[in-house]
């Protein structure tokens, strides 16, 4: 049992427990030893994904290239009879495309074997959300946690029952069950490397090689981020327990409110500088305004300066031409008799009779 923490840093293992013969003990026994390991935890209202064994499951790949949505359901559905050897109706199916190549990976299980899972996980009061496949869980995780494997042939073993996995250019997805006690470990590599149509002598990996974590982490690690994996569910849509939304919205409230926050943040300062912008433009104006109304006031002081200087020779001048005729006539002779007199700022023109 893997309990796993996805967040928007990333996802990270919580804590993980091994529930041993689980088969041979009472489903109350194991049950309230699961339940008091998710309490330990806090997550007792979390369902749970179930990975059915490999050897229960067959994977088929069908190449269905163009096909996408309701034309890939329906020419799944068409298909799925011919890929099993059990009866009409009694298996639960499920399929995803495999990016970046024309097939599509079909699973199937028997309808027997799924309600047998569920029924058991129901009397130990283990609420289950769906049940999937190890090899849809190394697929996502690998993508997930961008760990660029290439070519690979990996081997899970628990205890007796072993399972192989790979990926390659030849073949995007290789999975296969065998069996440890009758199988050579070198063998089952051997035919998985050859399916994959990898070097001979391939060096098989583990899963914390590749994930830096068991299966179990990479079956959290589909169920708490499970749009990166195949996104497969094999459990009826009648029994699928569903997860508590409150710490959801409340996750989800806090994130947007935090968005928001930093939004604000970071819109301060260029709010800010353009307000200030602003005023800085609105003093400059006023202040231009202030400076256009002196200029006109010092323009206008300068004309009346002007005038004033004007009126004020025109007032002098009577005082002058007076002076000067009054000079004139006495300088002139009594017997002068004068018939014209002009004068200007520098000058006198005369003119008469003596």
């Amino acid at each position: 049992v893997a309990l796993v923490r996805s967040r928007w840093r990333g996802v990270a293992a919580v804590a993980t427990t091994v529930i041993r013969n689980f088969r041979q003990r009472p489903a109350a026994e194991w049950g309230a030893e699961y339940q008091a390991f998710v309490q330990a935890h806090r997550h007792a209202d979390l369902p749970a994904t179930l990975a059915l064994p490999r050897s229960e499951v067959m994977v088929r790949l069908v190449a269905l290239p163009g096909l996408s949505g309701a034309e890939l359901r329906s020419a799944v559905r068409l298909q799925v009879d011919t890929l099993h050897p059990y009866g009409e109706d009694n298996v639960y199916y499920g399929f995803a495309p495999l990016a970046g190549s024309p097939l599509v990976a079909v699973v199937i299980a028997e309808r027997a074997a799924v309600d047998g899972y569920a029924d058991l996980f129901a009397a130990a009061g283990v609420r289950l959300r769906g049940m999937t496949i190890a090899a849809a869980a190394w697929w996502g995780a690998l993508r997930l946690l961008r760990r660029e494997a290439g070519a690979f042939v990996m081997v899970d073993t628990q205890g007796a029952a072993g399972e192989l996995y790979g990926e390659s250019p030849a073949r995007p997805v290789f999975t296969a069950a065998f069996d440890v006690s009758t199988l050579p470990l070198d063998k089952a590599v051997a035919g998985a490397a050859a399916e994959l149509r990898l070097a001979e002598g391939t060096t098989p990996r583990s899963p914390e090689e590749l994930l830096g974590g068991d299966t179990g982490f990479a079956i959290g690690v589909a169920a708490a981020c499970p749009r990166w994996g195949w996104r497969l569910n094999l459990l009826p849509p009648g029994r699928r327990a569903s997860t508590a939304r409150w710490p959801i919205a409340a996750t989800a409230a806090a994130a947007a409110l935090t968005a928001v926050v930093a939004f604000l943040l970071w819109l301060r300062a260029p709010l800010q500088d353009r307000r200030y912008t602003q005023q800085l433009r609105q003093e400059i104006q006023r202040l231009e305004a202030a400076e256009r109304e002196v200029r006109g006031l010092e323009r206008q002081t300068e004309r009346a300066r002007a005038r004033r200087r004007q009126l004020e020779a025109f007032r002098r001048r009577p005082e002058a031409d007076l002076a000067l005729v009054t000079e004139v006539a006495r300088r002139l002779p009594s017997s002068t008799w004068l018939g014209f007199l002009q004068t200007t700022e520098d000058s006198a023109e005369l003119a008469g009779a003596a």
